[in-house]
């Protein structure tokens, strides 16, 4: 529980400072897609939303949920947008995961407990292409890949669409 508590004192910190530093010009995001992590070997959602610090840094909180609605995980990252051609980007990301297994039967391995929240950190990348200049909103479909290091080691794939929107 005591990960759980500072968990949210982080989030809430995190939070509050950028809620201070955003200028009227802000770029928020919103996106939503496809998930398949190695840990739980299974298919999942993701939903993602960020805010943009400077035109090519991005702070976002991320939620996947796998098919099983057992295992979950959050993210807070940071990622770095890099124009390799007109439309395309590529972004090196990294930032903190809490990650959530609940399994079926409870579980004991060597006198403790199986499953509960870990916390962790996770690295990666991802492409996107955007396509504001042939739709009226600003759509980048992308796909990321990320290693979650943690308890529940495993490898994130994600494919989806994210939504800018301006302040």
């Amino acid at each position: 529980m005591k990960v759980t508590n500072s968990f949210i004192k982080c989030l809430f910190f995190i939070v509050l400072f950028t809620g201070f530093h955003l200028s009227t010009s802000a770029q928020f995001s919103a996106g939503l897609g496809f998930v398949y992590g190695t840990a739980p070997a299974r298919p999942g959602l993701n939903i993602r939303g960020g805010f943009f610090a400077s035109k090519s840094f991005e702070i976002s909180a991320d939620f996947s949920m796998y098919k099983s609605s057992r295992f979950m995980e959050l993210n807070i990252n940071a990622q770095y947008y890099i124009n390799i051609a007109p439309q395309f980007v590529l972004y090196p990301k990294t930032g903190f995961n809490l990650s959530h297994w609940r399994p079926a039967a409870p579980l004991w391995y060597n006198n403790n407990k199986v499953g509960g929240f870990k916390p962790g950190i996770n690295v990666g990348a991802g492409v996107g292409y955007h396509l504001g200049d042939l739709l009226p909103v600003k759509l980048m479909p992308f796909f990321e890949s990320k290693y979650v290091i943690s308890r529940y080691n495993q490898l994130v794939l994600t494919g989806g669409v994210i939504v800018f929107l301006s302040k």
